[in-house]
């Protein structure tokens, strides 16, 4: 799990890039295509414990870690900023500078949610304009929940914004 959680904490503190290395880094070997064939473990499965680059010097609990779903939450809910609260869909991605646009399907409370994510500065977070079928909404606030209707098309502009306030991240 620890390898997950510190992925978190880089994108929190918005470290995308460095975060996005990390990741890469913790994925099965296969997912690398490098040296594969040395990874100890079942080659589709995240261990709690990779030692050495390629696991060579072993990989332990492969079947008994929650890993995978740390990696999975750090992945959606911090780096494409895709997170599920109370009060509805917070929108906050924190991207590596290259990535220039993300799509993300999430059902979410009876709705299909499209998310579009752009990223014309290139930069690692900041939202400038998100729109909600077509109409602008806080950037701070959550997506509407949209019960009555299936699908649900939501467009984010990432940049810098003197208008809001940095957004809160919360675990």
């Amino acid at each position: 799990h620890a390898a997950s959680m510190g992925i978190t904490a880089l994108l929190i503190a918005g470290a995308a890039d460095v975060a996005y290395e990390a990741l890469k880094r913790n994925l099965p070997p296969t997912a690398r295509k490098k040296n594969s064939w040395q990874y100890p473990a079942a080659p589709y499965v995240s261990s709690q414990q990779i030692a050495g680059e390629n696991g060579e010097f072993g990989a332990g609990g492969d079947w008994l870690t929650g890993a995978a779903a740390w990696s999975l939450r750090a992945t959606q809910q911090f780096m494409l900023g895709v997170s599920p609260e109370y009060d509805g869909l917070h929108i906050n991605p924190v991207l590596p500078n290259e990535w220039k646009e993300i799509t993300v399907t999430r059902k979410f409370r009876g709705a299909k949610y499209k998310i579009t994510v752009t990223n014309p500065e290139h930069i690692s977070q900041g939202i400038k304009l998100i729109f909600v079928d077509g109409k602008s909404i806080n950037p701070n606030q959550a997506l509407p929940n949209k019960k009555k209707k299936y699908e649900v098309e939501v467009i984010v502009i990432m940049g810098k914004s003197s208008s809001s306030p940095v957004q809160k991240q919360s675990i």
